[in-house]
């Protein structure tokens, strides 16, 4: 869904009205490296859950702090996928810098 109201600020942006189809016609440019990152996503997210599962206390607080620091970072990353023809990674890259900017 965020990746269509992105696709769609997009075009308002530049002057334009936007449709759903074209907001879907974004979206499916874009695929490949929005499904590259929803992979990339749970690899972390269950990487992070396997060791919090199998930890102690300490490891589960250092568990959620890195997965804090995940979300924190992974943000902006579906606005940034969408808007700019780069992979998931460079895109994780990008949100993280983006919010240290701000």
């Amino acid at each position: 869904m965020r990746r269509w109201l992105v696709g769609a600020a997009l075009i308002c942006l530049d002057g334009g009205d936007p449709t759903v189809s074209d907001d879907l016609a974004i979206a499916g440019k874009r695929m490949g490296a929005i499904l590259g990152y929803a992979a990339l996503a749970a690899t972390v997210g269950m990487v992070l859950r396997f060791i919090s599962e199998r930890s102690g206390f300490i490891g589960r607080l250092i568990s959620g702090f890195v997965g804090m620091t995940w979300s924190l970072a992974t943000y902006l990353t579906v606005p940034v996928l969408v808007a700019k023809d780069i992979g998931p990674i460079d895109a994780v890259k990008e949100s993280a810098a983006l919010l240290r900017q701000t």
